[in-house]
Protein backbone atom coordinates (compact mmCIF):
# COMPACT_ATOMS: atom_id res chain seq x y z
CA UNK A 1 0.00 0.00 0.00
CA UNK A 2 2.88 2.39 0.75
CA UNK A 3 4.41 1.81 -2.68
CA UNK A 4 1.05 2.47 -4.34
CA UNK A 5 0.56 5.63 -2.27
CA UNK A 6 4.00 6.90 -3.22
CA UNK A 7 3.40 6.04 -6.88
CA UNK A 8 0.21 8.14 -6.85
CA UNK A 9 0.85 10.93 -4.37
CA UNK A 10 4.40 11.93 -5.31
CA UNK A 11 3.59 12.63 -8.98
CA UNK A 12 0.33 14.29 -7.91
CA UNK A 13 2.23 16.58 -5.56
CA UNK A 14 4.74 17.49 -8.28
CA UNK A 15 1.91 18.41 -10.65
CA UNK A 16 0.23 20.53 -7.96
CA UNK A 17 3.59 22.16 -7.12
CA UNK A 18 4.35 22.86 -10.79
CA UNK A 19 0.94 24.45 -11.37
CA UNK A 20 0.98 26.52 -8.18
CA UNK A 21 4.58 27.75 -8.29
CA UNK A 22 3.92 30.03 -11.26
CA UNK A 23 0.57 31.24 -9.94
CA UNK A 24 0.38 34.69 -8.34
CA UNK A 25 0.31 34.55 -4.55
CA UNK A 26 -3.24 35.95 -4.36
CA UNK A 27 -4.61 33.00 -6.34
CA UNK A 28 -2.57 30.08 -5.00
CA UNK A 29 -5.04 28.98 -2.33
CA UNK A 30 -8.14 29.29 -4.50
CA UNK A 31 -6.43 27.46 -7.37
CA UNK A 32 -5.32 24.72 -4.98
CA UNK A 33 -8.92 24.22 -3.88
CA UNK A 34 -10.03 23.97 -7.51
CA UNK A 35 -7.28 21.44 -8.16
CA UNK A 36 -8.46 19.38 -5.19
CA UNK A 37 -12.01 19.58 -6.53
CA UNK A 38 -11.03 18.47 -10.02
CA UNK A 39 -8.97 15.61 -8.63
CA UNK A 40 -11.53 14.26 -6.16
CA UNK A 41 -14.95 14.78 -7.75
CA UNK A 42 -14.32 12.77 -10.95
CA UNK A 43 -12.66 10.06 -8.85
CA UNK A 44 -15.66 9.96 -6.52
CA UNK A 45 -18.13 9.82 -9.42
CA UNK A 46 -16.23 6.98 -11.07
CA UNK A 47 -16.04 5.04 -7.79
CA UNK A 48 -19.71 5.68 -7.09
CA UNK A 49 -20.80 4.50 -10.52
CA UNK A 50 -18.62 1.39 -10.40
CA UNK A 51 -18.69 0.39 -6.73
CA UNK A 52 -21.94 1.97 -5.63
CA UNK A 53 -24.14 1.31 -8.67
CA UNK A 54 -22.54 -1.47 -10.71
CA UNK A 55 -21.35 -3.56 -7.75
CA UNK A 56 -24.54 -2.60 -5.85
CA UNK A 57 -22.85 -1.28 -2.68
CA UNK A 58 -24.76 1.99 -2.73
CA UNK A 59 -23.38 4.70 -0.47
CA UNK A 60 -21.72 2.15 1.77
CA UNK A 61 -18.92 1.78 -0.79
CA UNK A 62 -17.20 4.71 0.99
CA UNK A 63 -16.63 2.67 4.14
CA UNK A 64 -16.43 -0.68 2.36
CA UNK A 65 -13.66 0.51 0.04
CA UNK A 66 -11.93 2.88 2.47
CA UNK A 67 -8.63 2.40 0.66
CA UNK A 68 -10.19 4.18 -2.32
CA UNK A 69 -12.12 6.72 -0.28
CA UNK A 70 -9.02 8.06 1.43
CA UNK A 71 -8.08 9.64 -1.91
CA UNK A 72 -11.17 11.86 -1.66
CA UNK A 73 -9.59 13.51 1.40
CA UNK A 74 -5.86 13.59 0.67
CA UNK A 75 -5.98 16.16 -2.20
CA UNK A 76 -8.04 18.51 0.01
CA UNK A 77 -5.10 18.49 2.43
CA UNK A 78 -2.21 18.22 -0.02
CA UNK A 79 -3.21 21.03 -2.38
CA UNK A 80 -3.94 23.82 0.15
CA UNK A 81 -0.91 22.93 2.28
CA UNK A 82 1.29 23.17 -0.82
CA UNK A 83 -0.28 26.53 -1.75
CA UNK A 84 0.25 27.93 1.74
CA UNK A 85 3.84 26.66 1.80
CA UNK A 86 4.60 28.22 -1.61
CA UNK A 87 3.02 31.53 -0.57
CA UNK A 88 5.10 31.68 2.60
CA UNK A 89 8.23 30.62 0.76
CA UNK A 90 7.67 33.35 -1.82
CA UNK A 91 6.98 35.95 0.89
CA UNK A 92 10.22 35.02 2.69
CA UNK A 93 12.17 35.22 -0.55
CA UNK A 94 10.71 38.63 -1.40
CA UNK A 95 11.39 40.04 2.08
CA UNK A 96 14.91 38.59 2.01
CA UNK A 97 15.50 40.18 -1.39
CA UNK A 98 14.29 43.53 -0.04
CA UNK A 99 16.73 43.36 2.87
CA UNK A 100 19.62 42.47 0.56
CA UNK A 101 18.57 45.13 -1.94
CA UNK A 102 18.42 47.74 0.83
CA UNK A 103 21.91 46.78 2.03
CA UNK A 104 23.16 46.88 -1.54
CA UNK A 105 21.67 50.36 -2.11
CA UNK A 106 23.22 51.65 1.11
CA UNK A 107 26.63 50.37 0.06
CA UNK A 108 26.35 52.39 -3.14
CA UNK A 109 25.53 55.63 -1.31
CA UNK A 110 28.44 58.05 -1.18
CA UNK A 111 29.77 58.48 2.28
CA UNK A 112 28.94 61.76 3.88
CA UNK A 113 31.68 63.86 5.36
CA UNK A 114 31.08 65.04 8.89
CA UNK A 115 30.22 68.68 9.21
CA UNK A 116 32.26 71.05 11.04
Amino acid sequence: MLFFDAAILVPLWFVVYWVLKSTPRNYKLSLSLWLAFYITVPLFLYDFLYCGVYLNYGGSFISEFWFLSIYYVIPWILCPVTAIWLSRLRRQTVSSDKVHQSAYNQSLQPTQKPRG
